[in-house]
C-alpha cells in the first residue's frame, strides 16, 4: 500500500515498515535546494538556555525496548527475578512474527496458527468476502481447513537469526569525509549485504529476507535474517462490534473492553498448514496483577532520542496543523459513514483517520501540558555538559544540537506553504482522484523522458494499488484540499489564481468528483497504458497546476528530513560514546522486546476488565455504531462473565506493537497487545512514570469467546490440545 507521510516526525523511517513512498518528480524536473548557509552558532542554543526547570531524568527515560541480542539481563533479573535460558529466548523469539508491514503477531500452535489483532487484518476482510457477505459485520470463521480464505498479497516473517555486521559496514566509511557521505557509504553496505546474504540463502522458493538495521548509529549494525512465509490464510474474525467494541469514544482509554483478536493460518505453496518449529503455549490459567510479563513484537521508530528542538517543532507546528487537518477530512469520511451513497463500506477508512486523529491529540496533549519537554530538557542539558567537559567529544560533536535547531527552523518556514498539501496523495486521508492524477502525470512524463521500464512498473503498481472511494467521500475531500490551498498560499498566487479564476472551489471539487474518470481504478489502468496527458480529462488542468508545487515542496521537505536524519545520527553517536548500551536503541520496526507488570492506574481500579463490563456497557449506551452487542455475547452464566477480557501492563509499545504476544516468564502466551491509554501516547517523547499502560486482550477470554461465542470448536482444541 502507498504511504505517503508528508510532515512527518524528525527521523526518515528506515525503508522497512514505514516507508515514505510517493511520485518522484520527473528527471531534471526538480533541482536540489541547496544546504542552508546560516552559521550554527548563531543558534545560540546553550545548555543552559532551556525554557524548562531542570526536573529529575527517569532510569529508563529512553525506553525499555530492546533488540534480541541486547536483552538487559542484569536489570530483568533485578526487576523480575528472572534470567532467560536459551529455550525461552528462542521459543519467543522465533515464535513472534512480523506482519505486513504494519503490525506484530505469533505462531500459536503446531499447525501455522497465527494470532494478531482484528484491526490489522480489517482492510483484508473485504478483499475475500463473497457476494452478499459482510464480513466486517459479521465475522468470519472457517470451520474446515478447506473453508480458510486465501489472502493475497500479505505475508509474516519470521526472525531466524541476527547476525553482527558491525565491522563490515563501518569499513566502507572509514576514509570517508563528511558525516553525510559516511551515512551514505554505510547505507550502501548496508544494502550489499542484504543482497548478498539473500543470494547465498534464497533458492528458487525465495524463502529468505535480510535487512541490515543501524541499531547504533555508527556504532553497531546488525543482519536480521527472516524466512518469509508468503502464503496466508483467514481462519477466524470476529465480528466488528466485539472486535472494535466502544468505536472510537473508547479507543486510547482504560478500562477498555474489546476481543480485538484474528486468527491466520501459514500455509505452504500447496495449501497444506505449515508446521512452526516453535510456538506459544497458551496459559489457560492466565496472569494476575503484579506479575511480570514480556511483550515480544515489532514496534516502530519513536522520538524519544530526538531533541527538544525537534520536539518543541512537532508541538507548534507539525502536530497541531495535522490535527486540524485529520480532524476536517474525519468529519467527511463520518458523514459518508453515517447516510452512505453508495456500495462502497468506508467503515475501515473511518476507523483509520479516527485512530491517526486522536493519537496525534494525545501526542500533543504530552508536549504541551505534560512533564515531556522538561524531562527531554534535563536530560539534554547533562548530555551537553558531559560533551563540553570531553575535549575529543565536543571536537566531533559540539555543533550537533546547533545545527538540529537550524533544521527546525527551516521546517517552520517551508510547513508555512507545506501545510497546503497535508495528507496530499496520502491513501488514508487523501482524495484517490488528485493522487491518480499525480501518479498519472509524472508516469506519463517519466515515460516520455525514457524512465526504465522497472522505475514505471513501480509507479504503475504504487498508481493502482487504491481502492475507489465513494464521489461523496472525493468531493469532500478535494474541497477541503482546495480550501487549504486557498487558505494558505492565499488568491494573490499564481497557481490560487489559475485555479479559481472562473470556478469557485467547491464547483471544481463537484467538477473532478463527478466528472474525473479517475474516480474508478479500472479507468486509471486505461490512461495509464494510453496516455492521459492526451486525453481530456478534467483532472489535468489541476494536476499540471498542483502536481509541480507538490513535488517541489516534498523534495525541500525530503531535503530537510535528510539532514535531519545526519545529525541525529551523530546525536545517537555521541549518546552511545557517553551512555554506552545501557540505553537501548530506538525501534525499527524489527524484533524487540518489553518487560513490565499487571498493575492499574492511579486513576482505576483494577488491572483486568471483564466480560460483564462489556455487556453492562452495551445495556447502558444503545449507540449501534459503538456499543452493539451480538446476542451471542450476552450470556449470563456466572464463569462466562467473570472471564477476564482486557488487562494493563506497565510494558513499554509503540505503533507496530499491535498484535505482541504478551508472555511470562515460562514462556506461555497470556495476552495480545492491541492498544494504549492515552496518557501513554506521549511516551513516544521520553518514557516517564505514570498511568501510561499498554492494553491487551486476555488468552482467557480468547480461549471462553471460541467456546461460547463462535462455536470454534475445532481451533479450540488445537489451541489447546488438552481439551
Amino acid at each position: 500500500m502507498l504511504t505517503v507521510l508528508l510532515l512527518s516526525s524528525c527521523t526518515p523511517p528506515r525503508e522497512v515498515a514505514e516507508v515514505t513512498s510517493r511520485p518522484k518528480p520527473p528527471p531534471g524536473a526538480v533541482e536540489e535546494k541547496q544546504a542552508l548557509d546560516t552559521d550554527p552558532t548563531e543558534v545560540g542554543l546553550g545548555e543552559d538556555s532551556y525554557p524548562y526547570d531542570e526536573v529529575d531524568v527517569p532510569a529508563a527515560v529512553d525506553g525499555r525496548i530492546w533488540p534480541p541480542d541486547l536483552l538487559p539481563e542484569n536489570a530483568w533479573e533485578r526487576e523480575h527475578d528472572f534470567l532467560p535460558d536459551s529455550t525461552w529466548r528462542v521459543t519467543t523469539q522465533r515464535s513472534a512474527l512480523r506482519l505486513g508491514s504494519t503490525c506484530s503477531a505469533g505462531f500459536v500452535s503446531s499447525r501455522g496458527l497465527v494470532l494478531t489483532n482484528h484491526h490489522c487484518i480489517r482492510d483484508l476482510l473485504e478483499r475475500v468476502e463473497q457476494p452478499g457477505e459482510d464480513l466486517l459485520g459479521s465475522g468470519f470463521l472457517a470451520r474446515h481447513d478447506s473453508l480458510e480464505r486465501i489472502l493475497e498479497d500479505t505475508y509474516v516473517d519470521e526472525l531466524l537469526r541476527v547476525e553482527d555486521v558491525t565491522r563490515e559496514v563501518l569499513q566502507a566509511a572509514r576514509n570517508v569525509r563528511g558525516a553525510d557521505h559516511r551515512q551514505e557509504a554505510r547505507r550502501k553496505r548496508a544494502r550489499a549485504i542484504e543482497q548478498r546474504m539473500e543470494n547465498t540463502l534464497n533458492g528458487p522458493d525465495s524463502l529468505h529476507v535480510v535487512e541490515v538495521f543501524e541499531t547504533y548509529s555508527a556504532v553497531k549494525y546488525s543482519a536480521y535474517v527472516y524466512r518469509r512465509h508468503r502464503h496466508l490464510r483467514l481462519v477466524f474474525a470476529p465480528d466488528i462490534n466485539a472486535g472494535f467494541f466502544g468505536g472510537n469514544t473508547d479507543n486510547f482509554s482504560w478500562p477498555r473492553h474489546t476481543f480485538d483478536v484474528a486468527l491466520l493460518r501459514v500455509v505452504d505453496s500447496t495449501g497444506v498448514a505449515h508446521e512452526p518449529e516453535y510456538w506459544l503455549p497458551l496459559h489457560t490459567g492466565g496472569t494476575k496483577e503484579g506479575e511480570s510479563v514480556f511483550a515480544v513484537g515489532n514496534p516502530g521508530r519513536t522520538m524519544r532520542l530526538a531533541p527538544v528542538s525537534v520536539l518543541e517543532f512537532e508541538r507548534d507546528a507539525h502536530l497541531p496543523a495535522r490535527v486540524q487537518a485529520l480532524a476536517r477530512r474525519m468529519d467527511v469520511i463520518e458523514g459518508y459513514v453515517r447516510a452512505p451513497t453508495d456500495s462502497i463500506d468506508m467503515r475501515g477508512a473511518l476507523m483509520q483517520v479516527q485512530n491517526m486523529h486522536k493519537a496525534d491529540v494525545g501526542r500533543l496533549q504530552g508536549l504541551v501540558q505534560g512533564n515531556v519537554l522538561p524531562v527531554r530538557a534535563s536530560w539534554e542539558r547533562d548530555l551537553r555538559r558531559t560533551l563540553r567537559r570531553d575535549d575529543s567529544l565536543r571536537k566531533a560533536f559540539d555543533n550537533v544540537h546547533e545545527q538540529l535547531a537550524l533544521v527546525q527552523e527551516s521546517k517552520e518556514s517551508s510547513m508555512r506553504r507545506g501545510q497546503a498539501f497535508l495528507f496530499f496523495a496520502d491513501p488514508s486521508a487523501g482524495s484517490r482522484i488528485l493522487t491518480r492524477a499525480l501518479y498519472a502525470n509524472v508516469y506519463a512524463q517519466w515515460k516520455q523522458r525514457g524512465a526504465t521500464e522497472q522505475d514505471l512498473a513501480d509507479i504503475r503498481r504504487e498508481a493502482l494499488s487504491l481502492e475507489d472511494w465513494p464521489r461523496d467521500v472525493e468531493r469532500g475531500l478535494i474541497l477541503e484540499r482546495l480550501v487549504d490551498l486557498e487558505r494558505v498560499l492565499g488568491m494573490r498566487d499564481p497557481t490560487v489564481r489559475r485555479l479559481f479564476e472562473s470556478i469557485s472551489p467547491e464547483a471544481l471539487a463537484d467538477t473532478l468528483a463527478n466528472h474525473s474518470a479517475l474516480i474508478h481504478n479500472d479507468s486509471l489502468r486505461q490512461l495509464l497504458d494510453t496516455n492521459y496527458l492526451a486525453s481530456r480529462d478534467v483532472s489535468i488542468r489541476v494536476i499540471r497546476a498542483l502536481g509541480p508545487l507538490f513535488l517541489t515542496f516534498d523534495q525541500e521537505w525530503r531535503g530537510l528530513l535528510s539532514r535531519e536524519h545526519v545529525s541525529m545520527g551523530e546525536l545517537e553517536e555521541l549518546r552511545y560514546h557517553i551512555h554506552g548500551s545501557a540505553s537501548p536503541p530506538d525501534a525499527s520496526f524489527t524484533l524487540r522486546y518489553s518487560d513490565g507488570r499487571i498493575r492499574a492506574t492511579r486513576r482505576h481500579e483494577g488491572a483486568f476488565t471483564r466480560v460483564s463490563g462489556m455487556q453492562e456497557l452495551a445495556r447502558m449506551n444503545p449507540d449501534p455504531d459503538e456499543w452493539d452487542l451480538h446476542a451471542a455475547w450476552q450470556k449470563t452464566d456466572s464463569a462466562f462473565v467473570q472471564t477476564p477480557l482486557n488487562f494493563v501492563s506497565t510494558l513499554d509499545i509503540t505503533g507496530g506493537s499491535s498484535g505482541s504476544p504478551v508472555i511470562d516468564t515460562k514462556g506461555r502466551l497470556v495476552g495480545i497487545v492491541f492498544d494504549s491509554n492515552i496518557e501513554k501516547l506521549p511516551d513516544d517523547f521520553a518514557l516517564v512514570p505514570g498511568d501510561g499502560r499498554a492494553i491487551a486482550v486476555d488468552v482467557r477470554a480468547i480461549l471462553i469467546a471460541l467456546d461460547e461465542v463462535y462455536n470454534a470448536e475445532r481451533l479450540l482444541r488445537e489451541l489447546n490440545p488438552r481439551l
